[in-house]
């Protein structure tokens, strides 16, 4: 079954602001279900996750994952609410937010579409913030580089980090919405490990299989094509074989080549830097001498999550 994070990460906006918390309203009974921080990778993955794993004070080299529950599936909560969502004409481009709360000021909001099943079934989600678990990292990459642009903005001491899970969709921007799931925990900053801090828990670039002087230009040239609102700002070679995969005709002569090329894009508009991974191909004009590479497809598998943007300004 496909998670939410995996959802999450496709589709996330990011809206810094500074506002403060507006108040929230609840529905006859009490609907806000609990969120649980753990620095264990062990207790967060498990099926059945042990509460006396969860801890409200961490710092700022700690990992930090998260267990969410709420009461009722959010399809309950809107039909509660009188809220409409239309998952056949797709009229909504979410149906719920998580916003992020440092020292009573908003700082992030998460916006997420869950599937019809999960829509109506679902009361529990589990996102990782912090990790030094690379895969982990990179399978929730957009919460995690988010978390660490925040947490480089806080100054030295102790912070109040609070976490909110509301129903949400575009229709419902200027509502005031009920809480249907939260935590705080305390988090500890020391800016003198700031450095490390984003080593460590930033999403990192593969590396490099095979080294082409001077080929990078041309294979971000031939990128060009994979996106319309996105540039290409890096070429790194991630061929599992490490070197270039040649094709033959019938007498074994050379008629091209082609190579696994992971691809940083910048989106400007949406303010993110996406990793994709893509096949390429040269043509071969004979005497070792081949065209300039095109793009071929996508290669599933491979390297396909969200960067910190910043890591191509270093």
């Amino acid at each position: 079954m496909k998670t939410i994070v995996n959802v999450l990460i496709v589709i996330a906006m990011l809206f810094p602001v500074t506002v403060l918390c507006q108040s929230q309203i609840a529905a006859g009974d009490n609907i806000a279900g609990k969120m649980y921080f753990t620095k264990n990778a062990k207790a967060f993955e498990s099926e059945r996750f042990d509460t006396t794993f969860a801890s409200d004070q961490f710092s700022i080299l700690d990992d930090i994952y998260i267990r969410a529950y709420f009461k009722k599936p959010l399809r309950k909560i809107y039909d509660e609410f009188n809220f409409v969502y239309d998952f056949e004409k797709q009229y909504n481009l979410y149906n719920y937010a998580i916003r992020i709360y440092a020292d009573g000021q908003l700082k992030l909001q998460w916006l997420d579409e869950l599937n019809p099943k999960d829509f109506q079934n679902k009361t529990s989600f589990q996102y990782t913030l912090s990790s030094s678990n690379e895969a982990l990292k990179q399978a929730y990459s957009s919460i995690v580089n988010d978390w660490t642009d925040l947490v480089i903005q806080l100054k030295q001491g102790e912070h109040q980090i609070k976490f909110e899970m509301i129903p949400l969709n575009r229709d419902l921007g200027t509502e005031v919405l009920p809480v249907i799931s939260q935590g705080v925990f305390t988090l500890k900053v020391d800016t003198s490990k700031f450095e490390t801090f984003k080593k460590r828990k930033s999403t990192s670039l593969p590396e490099s299989t095979l080294q082409i002087p001077g080929i990078e230009e041309s294979l971000l040239e031939a990128s060009t094509v994979m996106y319309d609102d996105a540039v290409p700002v890096k070429a790194i070679i991630t061929d599992v074989n490490g070197d270039w995969t040649y094709s033959r005709d019938q007498f074994g002569n050379i008629t091209g080549r082609q190579i696994i090329v992971s691809i940083v894009f910048a989106f400007p508009q949406r303010k993110m830097c996406l990793l994709k991974t893509a096949m390429f191909y040269q043509s071969h004009q004979g005497n070792g001498v081949y065209d300039n590479p095109i793009f071929v497809k996508l290669v599933p598998g491979y390297y396909d999550y969200e960067v910190n943007c910043n890591q191509m300004q270093e």
